[in-house]
């Protein structure tokens, strides 16, 4: 029997020099929604957490087969982000915090929308110690551990925590 092709729905960003796949990156919502919202934030960001909010109201007043949300994580921390030449203290622990969503999109994907609100649904900025806490909470703590040291997909567009560009 012929083989059934891979869905696939590319969505490019940055003037077309970053392409992401719907089907292949963390989504909240539907890849087959007529409307994708590519949404750059930092987890540690209090203005990219109000954001959220807001995309999350319009994807509950519109639905899900009509609006989804990529998430895609842009830590303002020079650690991991080359385009960041200051890392302020409300920031530090934004790489680590990046990784660990990742790692748990990673390992289990149908947890990734539960962490990810959790971490964006509080006031204050999360802490790596509390975002590892929970991480450990959803699933084994072997699983996380194997999720980090798991290299990075290609559509993300900066390193790891694991390999820091600089410190300040």
């Amino acid at each position: 029997s012929p083989r059934k092709a891979a869905k696939s729905r590319i969505i490019t960003v940055l003037d077309g020099k970053v392409e992401l796949d719907a089907h292949k990156a963390p989504l909240l919502g539907s890849p087959d929604a007529k409307y994708v919202i590519v949404e750059l934030f930092d987890y540690t960001c209090p203005h990219c957490r109000s954001m959220h909010s807001r995309l999350i109201a319009a994807m509950e007043r519109y639905g899900e087969d009509q609006v989804a949300i990529m998430p895609m994580v842009l830590p303002l921390n020079a650690g991991c982000n080359k385009h960041i030449l200051t890392t302020f203290a409300s920031h530090k622990d934004a790489c680590v915090i990046a990784r660990q969503s990742l790692a748990i999109w990673l390992a289990a994907p149908a947890l990734f929308t539960e962490y990810h609100g959790w971490l964006l649904d509080h006031e204050s900025n999360p802490t790596a110690t509390s975002a590892g806490r929970k991480a450990v909470e959803m699933i084994a703590p072997e699983e996380v551990f194997k999720a980090l040291v798991t290299p990075a997909p290609s559509w993300m567009s900066t390193p790891s925590a694991a390999s820091p560009r600089r410190t300040t």
